[in-house]
This record gives C-alpha cells, sequence and structure tokens, in this order.
C-alpha cells in the first residue's frame, strides 16, 4: 500500500450518466456504507444542495484498499496478492463545474471514463475525454446502465450488440481527433473490449463484467485445448467482434454464410446477462417491469432463478431470491455472479499505471520547462521515479483549499484543508524543517515550518488523521491557511529551492478555467466570476450561509462580458493629430480565417508587441503562428494587395507591429517601419522604434475599451500607412474615431445548448428557445431509442432562468446543458437612429425592428459602467402639462 504503487483515479463522467453511483458500488466493497444502499446514499455528495439537486458540485476524494486475487507462486500454487491503495475522485458532471473537474484530473493518473449505454455520447463525455487527453490520464471506459437496454428498451442481445457498437465508435473518433500518432501508439487511440479497457456495468444493480471475466467462465466449458492462460486470451479476443461459434464443430469462425449464428458476444455474453432479466422481470408473456408479482409466497421466476444460481456455483439469499419486486432479485443475482467492485477495481489495478509509472510518462506534459532546466534535475529525477526516500526533494501539489470547519475528523484550527497530492519525498509533521510555497496563486515564497502542518487522509464526507505521507499519495493538508489561498505548491525549501521559481510550470500553476473566483473592478465593485448560472447560486448561497452569515449583501444582476466588432462592409478613416504629429489609420474588419489563426496563435503572439522582428529572426512558435495569420489574410486583407511577410504593391515585406487582446490586429507596410526607424532585431532600440511603441501602445488602449461601451474590441485589423510619428493619445483617439466611422456591431456571448428528450416534449421544448431568442442548429434522434438530441444556440444574456423555465413547461423532462461557444454579432447597428421618411417609413411597414435591441444591450452596458446615455428622462411630468382648456 506504498504511496508509489497505489492507483489514484478520478471518475469522469456527463451530469446523470452514473458517476456517483457507481462510487457507492465501490466504497460499499470497503464496507464503509452498507451494500443495500449502494447507487441511493450518494456518499460523496456531502452538501446538502448536491443531494437535493442529484448532482455533484465538488470533487472529493476517498481512499480504498483492493486485494487482487491470488497470483501464481513460483514454485507453483498460489500466493495472495499484496493489497493495493485506490485513491478515488469523484467529480462534477455540470459543465459549471468544469474547474472541479480539472482539479480532480491533475491530481490523477487515471479515470474511470463513465457512459450512459442508453444516451451515448454527450457535449461533457466529450468535455472530460479531451481534459483527461490534455493531462496526460489513462481512461477507462465503463458503459454504465446496461440493464436499461433489457429492461426499457426491450432490445434483444443482437440489437444491444449493435447500439453498443456505435457508442464505441462515437467514443473512437472522438479520441481519434486528440491522440495523435506521435505521441500514442494506433492500438492506444481506441477504446476496445479485447483489450480490457472497456467494461459494462450496472451500478444501479451492483454489477460489471469484462471480457476476460467471460472468457474465464467458458473457456473450460467450449472444450479449448490451449494452456488455461492461453485459451482465455484466446476466448477473450473472439467474444467481441465478428465471430461465431458452431456448436457442431466446437470451433469458433469469423463467417456465418448460413447467416443462423449469432455474434458470440450477443449470444454467450449479452445472452446470459439477458436471460437472467428476462426471469424476473420480463416473464412471462414479456410483461413490463412495473407488472410484477405481489405474492408473499415463491415469486414465479423464482425457481427460474434458482436453476441459473445451481449452475453458476452462487450463493443467494432466499429472502431476497423470493422477493416480490423483481428488481431486488436480479440485484442479488447479478452482484453475486458480477461483482461491480471485483471487476471495476480488478481493472484499475491491471489497466491503469501505478503513481511510479504515471509520474515519469506525464512530467514533459505537466510541466515542459522543468525538463528543460538542467538546474532542476535532480528535482525532475525524483519527480520520475515518484521518490519518496527521506532524501528527496519534498514536493507537495495543492489543488484547491476545501472548507473544513464541521467535517467530522477535522482540526479546530484547520479553517480550510488543501486538497494536495504528494509528487516527491516523505511528509512527516514533527521531523522538523520548512517547506516554502510559490509558484501558484496567493503564496509569494512563503516559508511554512513543516511541524505545523496536519495531515489527513480524505475519506469523502470526513477526515482521518494521517502521522506521514509518501510520494504518489493523495491527501489533505492543514495548516496552509494565509500561505496558500486557492492553489500553489509547497517545497521542501533549500532542498528543492529552484522549484519555486517555475511559474510557468503547470502543475504549479493549473489551468484556470473560470479564473479567479473575485475580482475587484478599479471602480471598487467586487465581481464574482463563475463558470454557469448554478455555479454562481452554489457560490452566493456559499457566501450567504458559510462565509458571511448575517452580512447584508447586495447583489447586482448578472453581468455579461461582450465584445465590439466591426460591421461587414466597414471601410473608413480618421485623422487625430497632436503636436504637429498626424495619425490616420483605415480599420477594416478581420477576415473570419485570419481571426481564427489568431486566436489559435494567441499563447504565442502573448499580445502587445512593440513591433515584431522578421519572420527570419523569431522564435519557431512565433514564426509558425505568424505565418498561419498571413496564410489566412488575402490581397485585401492588408490593403496593399500582398501577404503579411510577402510580396505585394507597397507591402512587401509588411510588418506586424502589435497584436491586440482579442484577435486584433495592428500592421505597418514596410515603407512605414523604415520611416519609423522599425529594429530588425529585439536589442536595437532607436528613437524610431519609440514611435512605433506609442503607436502599439495607442492601438492597445483603442481595443481593449472600444467607442461603444468600454468593452474590449475584437475581429479588427488596423493597417498603418507612412506615417511620421504619433503619440499614444493622439493614436488611441483616431483609432476610436476610425472604428466608429467604419461602422461598429456590438457582439454577444453565445451559448450551445443540448437538450435531450422525448418526442412528446419537443414542441414545448422549441417554444422555451424560441422566445429567448434561440437557434436550432441541429436535431439527431438516438438510434434504439425515442430520445431526440437537440442543439442549438442561446444568447448568455437570455439563459438566466432558462433552466427553470425549460423544466417548468416540460414537466421536469428536459435538462439543458450550456457550454460557452462563440461571439456572434447583432445585426441592428446600435448607434442607428431614424433620419430619413424612408427609413421612417421602413420602420411604419415593419421591415425595421421596432426595438433596436443592439442600442438597448449597449445602453445597459454603459449605465453599468456610469458612461452617458442618451434617454429623455421627464424631471417633473406634472409642470409639463397645461390646465387651460380650448374652447
Amino acid at each position: 500500500m506504498n504511496g508509489p504503487d497505489s492507483r489514484n483515479v478520478c471518475v469522469l463522467a456527463h451530469v446523470d450518466h452514473g458517476k456517483t453511483s457507481l462510487s457507492d458500488g465501490l466504497i460499499a466493497s470497503n464496507g464503509i456504507i452498507s451494500s443495500r444502499l449502494a447507487g441511493q446514499l450518494r456518499y460523496m455528495d456531502s452538501r446538502d444542495d448536491e443531494q437535493d439537486r442529484g448532482i455533484t458540485m465538488k470533487a472529493s476524494s476517498i481512499a480504498l484498499v483492493y486485494q487482487p486475487e491470488e497470483v501464481a507462486a513460483a514454485g507453483g500454487g498460489a500466493e495472495a496478492a499484496s493489497p493495493l491503495r485506490v485513491n478515488l475522485i469523484d467529480s462534477p458532471g455540470h459543465v459549471d463545474f468544469c474547474s472541479e473537474v480539472s482539479s480532480a484530473v491533475r491530481l490523477s493518473d487515471g479515470a474511470l471514463l463513465v457512459v450512459d449505454v442508453v444516451e451515448g455520447v454527450c457535449v461533457q463525455t466529450a468535455a472530460v475525454l479531451r481534459q483527461a487527453w490534455d493531462e496526460g490520464v489513462t481512461p477507462l471506459l465503463v458503459l454504465n446502465k446496461m440493464d436499461r437496454l433489457v429492461a426499457e428498451l426491450r432490445l434483444s442481445p443482437i440489437e444491444a450488440w449493435g447500439h453498443i457498437k456505435r457508442i464505441l465508435g462515437q467514443l473512437n473518433a472522438i479520441a481519434g481527433q486528440f491522440y495523435t500518432a506521435d505521441r500514442l501508439g494506433v492500438r492506444e487511440l481506441q477504446f476496445s473490449p479485447t483489450r480490457g479497457n472497456v467494461l459494462f456495468a450496472s451500478a444501479a444493480h451492483g454489477w460489471a463484467f469484462d471480457l476476460a471475466a467471460f472468457a474465464r467462465q467458458y473457456a473450460a466449458k467450449l472444450g479449448l485445448k490451449e494452456s488455461t492462460l492461453q485459451r482465455t486470451l484466446t476466448l477473450q479476443r473472439t467474444l467481441w467482434g465478428e465471430y461465431f461459434y458452431q456448436p457442431k464443430t466446437k470451433r469458433v469462425v469469423s463467417s456465418d454464410p448460413s447467416g443462423r449464428l449469432k455474434p458470440m458476444f450477443a449470444e454467450f455474453v449479452l445472452g446470459a446477462v439477458w436471460r437472467v432479466y428476462a426471469a424476473a422481470l420480463l416473464e412471462p408473456g414479456a410483461r413490463p417491469p412495473h407488472h410484477l408479482p405481489t405474492s408473499p409466497h415463491i415469486s414465479p421466476y423464482a425457481t427460474q432463478l434458482a436453476k441459473m444460481i445451481g449452475s453458476l456455483g452462487l450463493s443467494v439469499p432466499p429472502q431476497q431470491l423470493n422477493h416480490a419486486d423483481g428488481a431486488v432479485a436480479v440485484r442479488a443475482v447479478m452482484s453475486a455472479w458480477l461483482p461491480l467492485a471485483r471487476s471495476l477495481l480488478g481493472a484499475v489495478a491491471a489497466h491503469l499505471p501505478s503513481s511510479r509509472a504515471a509520474q515519469a510518462a506525464r512530467l514533459p506534459s505537466l510541466c515542459p520547462s522543468l525538463a528543460a532546466q538542467p538546474r532542476t534535475g535532480r528535482v525532475r529525477a525524483a519527480i520520475e521515479a515518484c521518490d519518496a526516500s527521506e532524501s528527496a526533494p519534498l514536493v507537495l501539489y495543492v489543488a484547491k483549499m476545501v472548507y473544513a470547519v464541521g467535517v467530522p475528523g477535522a482540526h479546530e484550527a484547520d479553517e480550510f484543508v488543501g486538497f494536495a497530492r504528494l509528487f516527491s519525498g516523505t511528509l512527516r509533521p514533527g521531523s522538523g524543517g520548512t517547506g516554502g510555497e510559490g509558484g501558484g496563486e496567493g503564496g509569494g515564497g512563503v516559508v511554512l515550518p513543516i511541524d505545523s502542518l496536519r495531515l489527513y487522509l480524505l475519506m469523502g464526507r470526513e477526515l482521518v488523521s494521517a502521522p506521514q505521507a509518501s510520494a504518489g499519495s493523495i491527501i489533505g493538508v492543514g495548516g496552509l491557511a494565509g500561505a496558500v489561498r486557492k492553489r500553489g505548491t509547497v517545497d521542501g525549501g533549500a532542498a528543492c529551492g529552484t522549484l519555486s521559481s517555475e511559474p510557468d510550470c503547470p502543475p504549479f500553476e493549473p489551468m484556470r478555467l473560470a479564473g479567479a473566483p473575485i475580482a475587484t473592478l478599479p471602480t471598487g465593485e467586487l465581481v464574482l466570476r463563475a463558470c454557469g448560472e448554478v455555479h454562481l447560486e452554489r457560490c452566493l448561497h456559499d457566501l450567504r450561509t458559510t462565509f458571511a452569515p448575517g452580512v447584508e449583501l447586495a447583489i447586482s444582476p448578472p453581468i455579461v462580458p461582450f465584445r465590439e466588432g466591426l460591421a461587414p462592409e466597414a471601410d473608413g478613416s480618421a485623422t487625430a493629430a497632436t503636436a504637429g504629429r498626424h495619425a490616420l489609420p483605415r480599420p477594416a474588419r478581420l477576415p473570419d480565417s485570419a481571426a481564427a489563426a489568431l486566436r489559435d496563435g494567441a499563447a504565442s503572439f502573448g499580445g502587445g508587441h512593440s513591433c515584431l522582428p522578421p519572420l527570419d529572426l523569431l522564435p519557431a512558435a512565433q514564426a509558425a503562428a505568424l505565418r498561419h495569420v498571413s496564410d489566412a489574410l488575402d490581397a485585401s486583407a492588408i490593403g496593399g494587395g500582398g501577404q503579411l511577410g510577402g510580396g505585394g504593391a507597397g507591402w512587401a515585406g509588411a510588418r506586424l507591429l502589435g497584436t491586440g487582446p482579442l484577435d486584433t490586429l495592428l500592421v505597418c507596410s514596410a515603407q512605414a517601419a523604415e520611416a519609423m526607424e522599425v529594429p530588425t532585431s529585439p536589442l536595437a532600440r532607436t528613437a524610431g522604434s519609440q514611435l512605433a511603441t506609442s503607436l502599439v501602445s495607442g492601438f492597445l488602449l483603442a481595443v481593449a475599451k472600444g467607442p461603444l461601451c468600454d468593452e474590449p474590441m475584437s475581429g479588427a485589423r488596423l493597417p498603418a500607412g507612412a506615417l511620421p510619428g504619433q503619440l499614444i493619445a493622439a493614436m488611441r483617439e483616431a483609432c476610436r474615431a476610425a472604428f466608429l466611422r467604419c461602422g461598429t456591431r456590438l457582439l454577444e456571448p453565445v451559448y450551445r445548448c443540448e437538450v435531450q428528450c422525448d418526442q412528446e416534449i419537443l414542441g414545448r421544448m422549441y417554444a422555451v428557445l424560441r422566445k429567448r431568442r434561440g437557434e436550432i442548429l441541429a436535431e439527431d434522434l438516438r438510434e434504439g431509442t425515442d430520445l431526440f438530441l437537440i442543439s442549438a444556440s442561446l444568447p448568455v444574456v437570455e439563459s438566466f432562468g432558462f433552466a427553470n423555465d425549460l423544466r417548468k413547461n416540460t414537466s421536469g423532462a428536459a435538462h439543458p446543458q450550456l457550454v460557452f461557444s462563440h461571439y456572434e454579432a447583432l445585426p441592428q447597428d446600435p448607434l442607428f437612429v431614424v433620419a430619413t421618411e424612408e427609413e421612417q417609413e421602413a420602420l411604419d411597414d415593419g421591415d425595421l425592428p421596432t426595438i433596436n435591441l443592439a442600442r438597448k444591450l449597449m445602453d445597459g452596458v454603459r449605465r453599468r459602467k456610469g458612461l452617458r446615455v442618451e434617454d429623455k428622462v421627464v424631471a417633473s411630468a406634472t409642470k409639463q402639462r397645461t390646465m387651460s382648456r380650448k374652447r
């Protein structure tokens, strides 16, 4: 049970696909909860709102012990294998809590990817699979809710086999987009039952299996003549795919010319499971599950189940076998035949890497800069080897801080406990020494005495004090309050002094999917940032009830970030002057392909450059990104008939002066660069380069706050001609004036909305979407079911209250998943004012909208920011009326 040999596993899935129920089954195997309550207790959901809503909101961990089956001894016979420790992390499935999923994946080496076999691949399934790939985590696929195929959909074994193959095909297609041949081999790209990385389960009924389980059972019965191990492996390969068994010849063949044979998976695997369900739930007359016998005596299906139990050599209590509810009998038989925990934990031990093996493979992706620093060689070697010796440097990564007040087992001094993983070394409070916190948030080199730390074993709803922790362990760490605010790294001080100076190292500065939770605006307002409406509700609930009880809070309506862009036909210029210097920018809209290329290369550009050198002098990453942008710009994109960095009249050797924060671009011609004495290397500094710096600074100020409502500009390009020089203020005002003259548009954020529902409520669901300016993108029918998967776009400003409105109109039968998609320009001109008779007639005839939505949204943002709004305000209505009567 040493840390380096343990398994750190997270559970990933779409919402309501059965993650927490699956975790209950694994927890019950350790006797922590009753097996009868597994799937109903939701042990890992410790918050009241999690139990009320039925969804997981916080990632939580629990330490389990798995006793593997006997292994072959050297002298023949068998000997007991040593127990294995499995740190299981249950993560949320709702898209609003993706930051919790990120923390769980960062701490794990393997993942159980749970997929509802009826609903199939959903939007969050692909998202969590992408996260697992980004972090180098090995996935193990669990097709859950197999019981629904027979009990609800009434599929035959062959139909169910075809349905499962389609789901595996979709998952492999998604995985094929992520995995590349230079990272993994072809065999590792696919989920395949023959490789053992696909399991079939029913968490509600407590059973699971892989092909190896049935191969061991059927190998001897089918009379295969190879050795025990060899015949098991041979049969395992033929239990999936187009293989058929001929009873007369007792041979497995790859084709069936007669067409009478069934595939071996449908006949021997699904057929056996289907017979148990048919005996208890469908027989006689294939009655539905709610027409079950209610006799207190021996149930009609008990005799048939008893025969199956006898042939399988199982032991099932008679009171469960004779239960009036057939589902209870099925659960008893299936959990005794194919135990959930034994199958899943066995697959975890066999197919997921240990901490020692995983850290060596994941380190290049987790911390690329660490591998490139020669001075960190000792630390790198210790992390790669998962060195748990006393002399190894101490490296502890804290993924998040967990509120621990009122948690059983927590020390009274620990208001927050760090949810952490030890990458190397052994942490033993009381041994003396100090540790330094750095590289994360809220620390900045704080020195911590090791004696002040307290270690906990994370056990779901409670904490258990631990004397020490070794490398590879997932633990709770108390005593970090004031040193680690949200996340960070604790290293061993002098032994690992250089590690805390790596600010770009992902394990020590992790992905920030949701950003910081609270930010302070220049106006002094506190802004609470959230990933979605459900996340925001949970944060406000915690703020009111836990962190600031009794404090009266003034909460504003939700703030939606907008963008400003240029009209498609934008073309114009403006001039601003100061101290004899003139700025004459000609902005235009950036082509969509170039904007996309600029967004893709944002990490390489960084933003705010003061004139990049030529391509041949740039680093490889920046040069590749710049060439991508150059290829996306056509001859008219810059205005001179040539591409960026290429040929063309007047624009040969055009130079990139600066990139704004949101796909905005500032370029200048070669003549302008020569006139401003733009340096050809980053080290050169001239008076002309100072003018270029002013030019870039003015451009950045202009695109940071657009002319409409001080929102950032997006998708704008600004070619600069031969300029003698400008100051920052002149350039800023010229850019803003040019943007207004070209015609500006307000860009609103748009969600991609996915709703799964049946045909009966499609009309009501469409009505709710239309009322909120939703647009249907796709409508797909799940094969073998009556469920429709609707993909739509929904403006973020219309999404507040959408989930509750949809549930109310569909009687709770539809639940949306909202994921940010893109920014979309509103068609109306926010500055449009009726000025001609033709426009007034068009407005009266209905050709123009009576309400300018873009103007309404723009004015709302301007009011919030305290900017001037052109409203007609009636100061005193009574003084404007006349009391005289016309005669």
